[in-house]
């Protein structure tokens, strides 16, 4: 079974002045199986402003923004299973090969976008890509905390002391610091370190938080304020810290 556990947030949830002395961290719990649509990372923060962690399977963020849109669609009329499955697999929204995929895609977006309300999908469902796209990404880091504390320290960081980009070293330098507070992450293997990156800087490029998952030049920018006004109306301030990283 591998070893690489649950990116447990999509969201990430909670603020304030972070410190390390008041972090704590959860176990690692191994995924069922891992594939290329339902990739699970590893949880970490717990406590302190960092958030506490929420036992949620996460979909890595990717260009599905549309699909999202779907599925916050399906979301909003409350189907029941049986007009669940129908929209899945007879009217196939999702449009893949297999029935057995659409369920498995479609299950890991409830799961995401149900870290958001009925009016985040209203807003999906209808709002241009830019209003879907961050909303996403406010649901993944409600639902990781590992992404949003990234950002909180690591990009916020770079952003501030002006610096253009990430580095490999930022990754690593973060890792030892979660090790201080979760013994368990020493414990991952090389490669799970290097998928985990790989995935974040991922999540970051198609997010538009970087020219690319190659250069990994920042390219910090302000909410749309719709999204802005929602995350601030809601109380996700640990949220709002994360994503608002303005020039």
């Amino acid at each position: 079974m591998s070893e690489v556990a649950r990116f447990q947030v999509i969201s990430i949830g909670c603020c304030g002045d972070t410190s390390p002395e008041t972090v704590g961290y959860h176990p690692l719990e191994p995924p069922k199986r891992q594939d290329t649509d339902s990739y699970r990372l590893p949880a970490t923060l717990t406590l302190g402003c960092w958030g506490a962690m929420a036992p949620r399977p996460a979909l890595p963020f990717d260009c599905r923004w549309q699909e999202s849109r779907r599925v916050a669609s399906l979301l909003l009329s409350k189907p029941d299973e049986s007009a669940w499955l129908h929209a899945i697999e007879v009217e196939k929204i999702l449009q893949k090969k297999t029935p057995a995929t659409a369920r498995r895609q479609a299950r890991l977006l409830q799961r995401r976008l149900t870290m958001l309300d009925a009016q985040a999908w209203q807003m999906m469902a209808e709002r241009e890509s830019e209003v879907v796209t961050q909303l996403l990404l406010a649901a993944v880091v409600k639902h990781s905390k590992l992404l949003g504390d990234f950002m909180l320290r690591v990009y916020a960081d770079r952003q501030r002391r002006l610096e253009p980009a990430l580095a490999p070293i930022d990754w690593q330098d973060f890792l030892a610091e979660c090790a201080h507070h979760d013994p368990a992450v020493a414990d991952w293997s090389d490669s799970t370190k290097a998928k985990l990156f790989q995935v974040i800087v991922r999540i970051l490029a198609e997010a538009k938080y970087l020219e690319s998952a190659r250069s990994m030049k920042l390219t910090p920018h302000a909410l749309h304020p719709d999204v802005r006004r929602y995350l601030s109306t809601h109380d996700e301030t640990y949220v709002l810290d994360c994503l608002e990283r303005e020039k």
